[in-house]
């Protein structure tokens, strides 16, 4: 029968870490311990990432397979866009998908900048779920039964209005919460000299505070219009942003430890210039499918003079499968070890010492 954790083994483990980071040496109980610690996090991260993967299925598999005919405009075309979803049942699983890869993406730690960004990420990411895109009724099917627009511009009906008010209500009480605990645990560090906070941390943390008095102040603007109308579309365009910067570092975090293969050990499955490779190319893809969805929400492009509809479905569809492309890659990637973000600046210093020493 396997053995239970106990109060017993968490304390050992503390005394365990605590003299690692002194570089002492480990008895064999305290390294006992270690070992099977670091391997209930492999397996809590290795979980959390493939998580996320299924995350992006889901909401997929609502759209593509489970919507009905009579949620559309046309029987088997698409809506203009995934965020049009909102107004299908497909509601459900778009909005619970969103709040599950928040929570997620705000617990993989680790000591990277991308573990910060990623945090900001996971601010956003409900307010894509609980704030729904402009939608004019005819835009979407019959069943929907939403209300008229007061005129020709796309809004969000009142019906709707009611839903997301409890919502984002619900998101500045949680979100300025973890602010306010996440400001906390930085004091008592600086007060304690317990751990240096790294300065990334503190400008995420100034930014996420920003985007929550951002969100505030629109909301508590008379009319609300510019919350209705750009409230979503800004949180997805920031979301997206900071998902392909991170996919970036990765790539420059692989290249630049590619010649270490002993701290931290080599990733599974394949060499460090394969996953630089596979990183960069989804950055790429990432990025010119933002300034795609970009230019065509600004009208600079008008994909429909070349017979391409619904351009900012296909948008979409590019973003969130490059989203999971990168998560099953970090599984991957992960496989067999406990890492959460790994430092770019430390994988820098290493590469150059080893450049240096040949």
């Amino acid at each position: 029968m396997k053995k239970s954790w106990t109060s017993d083994d968490s304390r050992k483990m503390t005394e365990a870490s605590r003299l690692n980071e002194t570089n002492a040496p480990l008895s064999q109980a305290q390294l006992k311990i270690a070992l099977e610690y670091r391997d209930v996090l492999k397996k809590t991260y290795l979980f959390l990432r493939f998580g996320i993967v299924g995350t992006v299925v889901a909401i997929l598999l609502a759209v593509f397979f489970f919507t009905p005919d009579d949620y559309l405009v046309h029987d088997g075309q698409t809506l203009p866009s995934i965020s049009h979803y909102y107004y299908t049942p497909a509601r459900i699983v778009f909005t619970g998908a969103l709040c599950a890869a928040s929570l997620a993406l705000l617990a993989i730690a680790g000591k990277g900048v991308q573990s910060y960004l990623l945090n900001l990420a996971a601010l956003l990411a409900p307010l894509i779920a609980i704030i729904p895109t402009p939608v004019l009724p005819s835009e979407v099917g019959p069943a929907a039964q939403l209300a008229n627009c007061p005129s020709t511009i796309d809004c969000i009906p009142a019906d709707q209005l009611p839903y997301v008010a409890t919502g984002f209500h619900i998101w500045l009480i949680i979100s300025i919460a973890v602010i306010i605990v996440a400001l906390g645990w930085n004091v008592w560090h600086h007060i304690n000299k317990s751990r240096r906070v790294p300065e990334a941390f503190r400008v995420i943390l100034a930014l996420g505070f920003a985007v929550w008095i951002l969100y505030f102040a629109l909301w508590n603007v008379p009319g609300q219009d510019l919350f209705r109308q750009y409230g979503h579309v800004a949180a997805a365009g920031v979301f997206f942003i900071l998902i392909a910067t991170v996919t970036v570092i990765e790539a420059w975090r692989q290249w630049a430890d590619r010649d270490d293969q002993s701290e931290p050990p080599p990733p599974a499955f394949f060499h460090r210039r394969m996953y630089s490779g596979i990183y960069l190319a989804l950055g790429v893809i990432m990025f010119l499918d933002i300034i795609a969805g970009t230019l065509i929400l600004t009208k600079f492009i008008r994909p429909e003079d070349w017979q391409i509809g619904n351009s900012v479905f296909i948008v979409e569809v590019v973003a969130l499968a490059a989203f999971a492309v990168f998560w099953l890659v970090q599984t991957a990637e992960h496989f067999k070890d406990s890492n959460g973000w790994e430092s770019l600046s430390e994988a820098r210093r290493r590469g150059r010492a080893l450049r240096q020493a040949r």
